[in-house]
């Protein structure tokens, strides 16, 4: 027997950090009714039933010719023992353990000695200059969507909700999209997974069990993907649209109101690996594909798209918000481009990294910002000032191969990063440790995002492969009255040397729980 200790497994594939004030103070308990208690309780006792009390049932069906007369009474046993021929019909009673079913309906049950107390409460709750961070993680066999609190001016960062997920999680979006009242702003947070399945889960919601919905179900037969959903991207100008590029070599868009397959892009001759919605025109969609071509869509017409060609692989492909006729592009390579997607060439290609550049984010507030993060286990800053970039600095976070980094929208300095290190695989940095960063960048603060103009339609070329999806998908921009413009918070960094530390915090009641 091999008695080898397996390799410790531990990675966050995918990540995001949410701006503040979108969380709940408290998350909510779910409470189940009395119809749905009883099911539970149905259940666990049916659970008893087969271990506790019961005839031998190993015989099985193979052997039912060579039994004797005493093996055939025993399996009649078993048949009658769980009533099988009322199976569909009556529930299971089993002798033996009892349980209080009034009590677990009304919720009268003594207290547990686990509960928290005010103070814990208090010091686990999200207050309203607070950031969210949500990352998707492995830890060898459990997959995990994990949400944690981060507030850099306090120095606090806490485990505050996590979930089990059913897969390998791969891709992640947040959305405020709500299907059930798109007038209300949610908590959530869209997960591909290496399943074709995505399923939207509620931050909101303590200990949850089931995703809030889900696109592209096995059980439905509607339009789906066919492999692992690589990639997902929220509209931020149709609230109720999502793209998702997959390994099965397609895009879906998904309306959320339906939870259907709006339209689906099937000119692609390899795996999407990323997938970007336009910060201003609803329309455009970017996508990155493995056979290193970028292509830009414009929704309504789903059959025609503008095309650029690298080498190697696209890892990431980027929107600059601060000039949306741009965008970035990654490889696998280590390198980066940029592009004007009115011209036909990049305006600077990068030799950013040694190998494959996973983690892409802008600075939030200073538009020549980039930090750039890599399977070559560096993170880098630079500056690209006059289109052209030069590095400000490199980070060695020891998580191992970089695999995602998401900006703070809230504070120009700060991202988070995920990686492969099993032993430390969430990195938050605030770049302010570094005085020649904040030296670099501070007088190039709040600078104010273009609005929407005429100047960035583009004339879409046909595609030699064209879609065969034939529908026109017309998008329902719903305005939320609820929702305010955002204003750029006001900054002061900090010019001292010391890194931002932080406080690693896990709830008392979860650690029990795992104990």
């Amino acid at each position: 027997m091999d008695t080898r200790r397996k390799p410790k497994v531990g990675f966050v594939p995918c990540l995001t950090i949410v701006k503040q004030g979108v969380a709940k103070d408290k998350l909510e308990k779910i409470k189940p009714t009395k119809e749905e208690m009883k099911q539970i309780v149905k259940e666990l006792r049916l659970r008893e039933a087969e271990f506790k009390n019961r005839p031998n049932d190993e015989q099985t069906a193979s052997q039912h010719d060579d039994m004797s007369e005493d093996d055939i009474e025993n399996e009649n046993a078993v048949d009658d023992y769980y009533d099988m021929d009322n199976y569909d019909d009556e529930p299971v009673e089993p002798a033996g353990a009892s349980y209080n079913t009034d009590a677990l309906l009304l919720n009268s049950g003594p207290e547990s000695e686990d509960e928290e107390s005010e103070e814990e409460a208090e010091e686990f709750t999200v207050k309203p200059d607070d950031n969210i961070i949500v990352t998707g993680q492995v830890s060898d066999d459990v997959c995990l969507l994990q949400v944690y609190v981060l507030n850099t001016e306090r120095q606090e960062f806490f485990l505050f909700n996590d979930t089990y997920l059913p897969s390998y999680p791969v891709a992640l979006e947040w959305i405020d999209f709500n299907p059930k009242d798109s007038a209300v702003n949610g908590h959530f947070a869209a997960v591909g997974y290496m399943e074709p399945e995505i399923q939207v889960w509620d931050l909101n919601v303590k200990d949850c069990l089931e995703p809030a919905f889900s696109l592209g179900s096995k059980k439905k037969k509607t339009v789906r993907h066919r492999d692992a959903v690589m990639d997902l991207s929220w509209n931020l100008n149709a609230r109720n649209v999502l793209a998702s590029g997959s390994a099965d070599n397609t895009v879906i868009v998904w309306d959320m109101n339906t939870c259907t397959a709006a339209t689906r892009l099937e000119c692609f001759s390899e795996k999407v690996q990323s997938v970007k919605w336009h910060p201003i025109e609803a329309q455009s969609l970017l996508t990155g594909c493995c056979d290193g071509i970028v292509k830009l869509f414009d929704c309504r017409t789903p059959g025609t798209n503008k095309s650029w060609a690298f080498e190697g692989e696209i890892e990431r492909i980027m929107w600059n918000k601060f000039d949306p006729l741009h965008f970035f592009a990654s490889t696998e390579k280590g390198m980066v481009h940029y592009v004007d997607i009115r011209a036909t060439k990049p305006i600077w290609n990068l030799n950013a990294h040694t190998s494959a550049v996973g983690g892409l984010a802008l600075s939030s507030y200073c538009k020549d910002m980039l930090v750039t993060g890599s399977q070559d286990e560096t993170a880098k800053v630079w500056d690209l000032k006059d289109d052209s970039p030069s590095l400000v600095t490199e980070k060695q976070m020891q998580i191992g191969h970089i695999y995602a980094i998401s900006a703070c929208p809230d504070s120009p300095y700060v991202f988070a990063a995920g990686g492969a290190n099993p032993n430390n695989h969430l990195y938050v940095w605030d770049a302010r440790e570094i005085p020649g960063v904040v030296t670099r960048f501070n007088d190039r603060l709040h600078v104010v995002i273009p609005e929407n103009d005429n100047s960035g339609a583009v004339k879409m070329e046909e595609d030699v492969a064209t879609s065969s999806s034939k529908a026109l998908f017309q998008f329902k921009e719903k305005k939320n009255p609820q929702l305010k413009p955002e204003s750029t918070p006001s900054t002061s960094a900090s010019s001292s040397t010391a890194q931002t530390s932080v406080k690693d915090r896990t709830k008392k009641k979860k650690n029990k729980k795992k104990q």
